[in-house]
């Protein structure tokens, strides 16, 4: 697999950077799992293919954007009842 070098859409890192920061937050957390998701099967599949400290540095950036997550989700549950409607 070759890995992109900026996200489908956007011009520059910054410019992703400002859209992810732009989402809802509940919207932003169910991002974040699914990337801490897809890191996790990541560090799986190197560390089946003898590649422990890729999988380990995998695994501890699955574990920080869960972490994440769970910010991201205690930050909706503090806003949600001061949004409007969407």
């Amino acid at each position: 697999m070759r890995h992109a070098l900026l996200l489908q859409g956007f011009g520059s890192h910054q410019e992703a950077a400002r859209a992810i920061a732009d989402l809802r937050y509940d919207s932003l957390r169910d991002l974040l799992y699914a990337l801490a998701e897809r890191l996790e099967k990541d560090a799986q599949a190197d560390l089946g293919r003898g590649r422990p400290k890729l999988a380990q540095s995998l695994d501890n950036a699955s574990i920080k954007a869960l972490a994440m997550a769970h910010n991201i989700d205690r930050a909706w549950a503090i806003s949600a009842p001061f949004m409007e409607s969407e």
